[in-house]
């Protein structure tokens, strides 16, 4: 019977009726098993815990963070930074970073197809536009919205306008003060050069005369006119008698692409046409 007994206690688990559970050491829980009939630690479970009095905060530094456009100061709780409150709204730190643009076109260059520095008026491609489709970007077009030549800086060539055979309209002559002043509203005056003869319209009456012209010297002599008299608008007859004047005190011409601008004797600007 003894050594049943004997037999039945040498075989049994010391271990099989203990439950070990989570103890604290120092800060940290520990997890612990039975080894021999006792509770020893196994491993930590959780370092600095909850559960042991440890603060979870203590090693834990937060820097100040951007939520959407406003930069936050953070403060930890529970072991993790949370925003605690604003800082500054719409800050420059939490502005979305620029993506590069190195030609400056306003287009990042991910998206950019063209480099073209010192070049701005591009398409959605980054690319120079075209407007008039010369061939000549608009970047450096003086006309970009009429199709003209490289040469001409994009801008149409103009026919070459001849003193003679067209038909001039005044724009501004001297008066009897020697001012230079625009022509009245509503009246036209007129000039037309053409086989030494000179004609057209003073604005109340026609007038004709002859003139001469060797390179850019030109000279016109008497002139004579019909004898309408005009009363409307007001002053219309006057700027009829300084014009004639004028015109006959011609010494010189030039052309500037459509405007012909003539000058007395010692280079004042007496008349100034237009090209019809």
């Amino acid at each position: 019977m003894l050594l049943v007994l004997v037999s039945l206690c040498i075989g049994q688990n010391p271990c099989q009726n203990i439950t070990c559970g989570r103890v604290c050491r120092g800060e940290d829980l520990w997890e612990q098993r039975c080894i021999g009939g006792e509770c020893v630690d196994s491993r930590i479970v959780e370092d600095c815990s909850k559960e042991c009095g440890c603060d979870p905060c203590k090693n834990i530094v937060c820097v100040d963070g951007c939520y959407g456009p406003d930069l936050w100061r953070m403060k930890c709780l529970e072991g993790e930074c949370v925003p605690d409150y604003i800082i500054e709204r719409d800050s420059e730190q939490c502005a979305p970073e620029q993506e590069a643009d190195h030609d400056q076109d306003g287009i990042p260059d991910n998206s950019d197809s063209c480099y073209n520095p010192g070049c701005t008026i591009v398409d959605e491609h980054g690319c120079p536009r075209n407007t008039d489709g010369d061939g000549l970007p608009d970047c450096y077009d003086d006309c970009p919205a009429e199709a003209g030549e490289k040469a001409n800086n994009g801008c149409p060539v103009e026919e070459a306008v001849e003193l003679e055979g067209t038909l001039w309209k005044l724009d501004s002559y001297v008066n009897n003060v020697g001012n230079l002043v625009s022509v009245l509203p509503n009246t036209e005056i007129t000039a037309q050069f053409q086989n030494g003869k000179v004609g057209g319209s003073g604005g109340c009456n026609n007038y004709f005369g002859d003139y001469n012209i060797s390179g850019n010297a030109i000279t016109i002599g008497a002139l004579s006119s019909t004898l309408m008299l005009c009363t409307m608008p007001d002053g219309i007859m006057a700027q009829e008698g300084n014009y004639l004047a004028a015109l006959q005190s011609a010494a010189s011409y030039e052309i500037k692409g459509n405007r012909l601008v003539i000058t007395n004797a010692v280079g004042d600007v007496i008349l100034v046409f237009t090209a019809a």
